[in-house]
């Protein structure tokens, strides 16, 4: 563990991304944070806990975590040693993005496995995903009830939007 200003991190942490990170949390900004493969780039496709305010915990340690909202008064860790890519919400700028940094290609509507078909046949439109480096090929990462919700989800998937849920707007 090591001390960057006033955060206590992963030995393994980027230094760039510390400090993003730190600057994010002096600022007060929201971010969505990709966490993936720190020596590859690539994304884990991770949805929760990736949006908020990066404060500190309290105690003798402070590692950095992530409040939903300005009120909150508590949050998860930060995997800091993890993060591939940090974005603010309101203007979508890329503070730290890994040199390699890659998510993959993602299809709406491919071919459904017969487990999903069995087991959950009221799910209707399927979202495949396919990274290069992948010897799996394409995979269904996610099933939704209508073609919008596939929509909102690939688009906050690959960060074109900020939240998955709302309304769609044209």
């Amino acid at each position: 563990m090591y001390s960057y200003e006033k955060m206590d991190l992963h030995d393994e942490t980027n230094e760039q991304a510390a400090a993003t990170l730190y600057s994010a949390y002096q600022r007060g900004v929201r971010v969505r944070i990709w966490y993936g493969n720190a020596e590859t780039g690539h994304a884990w496709l991770e949805e929760f806990d990736v949006i908020g305010y990066v404060n500190l915990s309290m105690g003798p340690i402070h590692v950095p975590i992530l409040l939903h909202n300005t009120r909150s008064i508590g949050g998860g860790a930060i995997l800091d040693n993890c993060i591939i890519k940090i974005q603010e919400t309101q203007n979508k700028q890329v503070l730290y993005e890994h040199p390699t940094f890659g998510r993959g290609h993602f299809r709406i509507g491919g071919e459904m496995s017969l487990w999903v078909q069995s087991k959950a046949p009221h799910l209707k439109v399927p979202v495949d995903h396919y990274h290069s480096d992948d010897e799996n090929g394409w995979q269904n990462v996610a099933n939704f009830k209508t073609w919008d919700q596939a929509v909102r989800w690939v688009d906050f998937m690959t960060g074109k939007r900020m939240t998955t849920g709302g309304r769609l707007v044209s």
